[in-house]
């Protein structure tokens, strides 16, 4: 069952901020990477259909060089149900006090999510504030693990897939530190606009360098790679398109690094098993 009924939680959110190949055999080639790749974009698709009900699990992810650091976030949780049907609808509430709302999925319990921290204390003060409010908070710690790959690449196209393994993350921190400042009001919501088409830019350059520089697909790791980064760029633009002056623009900032985080897990599994 849910653990409270929404308040205002904008109210409580401030915290205390602590200091070569034969010629005949290309077009096979060409055709056979088409066909993995609509394959796996299809799977993806339909995978990322559930990405707000994702059930964390346990991985194995050590072997081979590291391509990807461990990150442990603290999220600060609201409420949570066993029942899907009910989440949705909590989620909605709290997304109207400019929560993120994000629904976790973890062994059947169903988690609804406010915001998000790097630093574990910052959520514990956000806790405390919602609990002196009457809300019964608590924190949910999200673990991204490193990732180490055995991969047949040059030394320059494995420096190439570890930089762009760094844009989800780094996406989130840039999400996170704009819904601050939106939030306490130290940009409006015009300057956070402009701040976003500004971080799609940046990505969309990143990308691009990435894709050119492994411009033949010739691992799975990489095609994975590819595609998931062509969905952390969707998801950018669709923040772009927002209405700025919508109420709920500052929880569709949270609750889009809510998504691109658990895409971020998502990919690391799928490269792990690959």
């Amino acid at each position: 069952m849910p653990k409270n009924k929404p308040v205002n939680y904008l109210k409580e959110f401030e915290y205390e901020k602590k200091d070569k190949k034969q010629k005949n055999k290309l077009p096979n080639k060409i055709f056979l990477s088409s066909i993995i790749l609509v394959g796996l974009a299809i799977l993806i698709f339909f995978a990322n259909l559930f990405s707000g009900l994702i059930t964390p699990g346990r991985i194995n992810l050590n072997r081979g060089d590291r391509y990807s650091l461990e990150h442990n976030l603290y999220s600060v949780e609201l409420a949570n149900t066993n029942n899907i049907g009910e989440a949705n609808e909590i989620s909605v509430n709290f997304k109207q006090q400019l929560a993120a709302g994000y629904v976790v999925n973890d062994k059947g319990n169903y988690h609804i999510l406010a915001s998000m921290y790097q630093n574990k204390s910052n959520a514990e003060s956000v806790v405390q504030n919602l609990k002196d409010s009457g809300v019964d908070a608590s924190i949910y710690e999200i673990k991204i693990p490193a990732i180490y790959l055995d991969l047949a690449l040059e030394n320059s196209e494995k420096e190439e897939l570890k930089n762009v393994l760094t844009l989800w993350y780094d996406t989130y921190e840039n999400l996170y530190n704009i819904s601050i400042s939106l939030d306490k009001s130290e940009i409006t919501k015009e300057q956070c606009s402009i701040e976003i088409i500004n971080l799609k830019n940046d990505l969309q350059s990143k990308i691009a360098t990435f894709n050119e520089s492994l411009e033949v697909a010739k691992l799975t790791q990489v095609i994975y790679t590819k595609i998931y980064a062509n969905m952390l760029l969707e998801k950018i633009n669709e923040l772009v398109e927002q209405d700025n002056l919508s109420t709920l623009y500052s929880s569709k900032i949270k609750e889009t690094y809510f998504k691109i985080i658990y895409d971020y897990i998502s990919l690391k599994t799928e490269l792990a098993k690959n």
